[in-house]
């Protein structure tokens, strides 16, 4: 696909303009190009904001990705020199792709 660039402004509304403490204007107006725009994947440059915008923001992007995990195993019989506990964590971490 093409790259694409845009340029976003992200605008508080009135409500939350009139009752919040005055701020620097980067704070509440961040800028989000876009460089690269598929349909499962994003490429973009924030900037003009401060850090905890840019946390909020990749917080909200781990959220709603859909994930897999492994939540329940059984052992029948461990003969390895580890515990159960350590080895159904360690099974919980693998990243598990699906379509």
């Amino acid at each position: 696909s093409k790259p694409i660039t845009q340029q976003i402004h992200i605008l508080p509304s009135i409500v939350e303009a009139s009752t919040m403490a005055p701020r620097p204007p980067h704070q509440r107006f961040p800028k989000v190009e876009i460089q690269y725009l598929t349909p499962h994947e994003m490429r973009f440059i924030l900037s003009d904001t401060d850090t905890s915008m840019a946390n909020s923001l990749r917080r909200i992007m781990i959220a709603e990705v859909p994930v897999l995990a492994i939540d329940l195993v059984e052992f029948h019989e461990n003969s390895t020199v580890l515990n159960d506990e350590y080895i159904a964590h360690r099974l919980g971490l693998i990243p598990i792709r699906y379509q």
